[in-house]
């Protein structure tokens, strides 16, 4: 009875639970997720970015970007460096900006002129260097 009760229970608890390490411990990143993910791992590992971390440069991100701030802080911490973040249509001219969505890139196209200063697969390094002109003077 002892037996057949732990191997009914190592049946209802196991299964599951090695299904559910298997969906923790993902080890890849989904072709979707890439854009969204790139500045964390940039964030995460400043050494393999010099070209980047030499410099100053603000955080431009369209959409939520709760899971950058924590890499973001601790970079600051650790670098004493002040990573500020902004949206698209708020950027100065002569800003070093870091961004990875493609959304992000078509809006500032849109309204600045700029010149790309690094990319490494999508996340981008920009300088603004100057607004559009608007085709509709008011």
């Amino acid at each position: 009875i002892h037996t057949a009760g732990f191997v009914l229970l190592a049946a209802v608890f196991v299964s599951p639970g090695f299904s559910m390490m298997k969906k923790i411990k993902r080890t890849h990143e989904y072709s979707w997720d890439e854009e969204i993910y790139a500045i964390s791992y940039v964030l995460r590992n400043p050494a393999k970015y010099p070209e980047i971390m030499n410099q100053s440069f603000t955080l431009v991100f369209n959409n939520y970007y709760g899971h950058l701030l924590f890499y973001a802080k601790a970079l600051e911490f650790r670098q004493k460096k002040s990573i500020p973040f902004k949206q698209p249509g708020k950027l100065a001219i002569g800003e070093n900006i870091l961004i990875s969505e493609r959304i992000t890139l078509e809006k500032i196209s849109t309204q600045y002129l700029f010149d790309k200063q690094y990319q490494h697969g999508s996340v981008t390094l920009l300088r603004i260097t100057g607004h559009l002109q608007s085709a509709h003077p008011q």
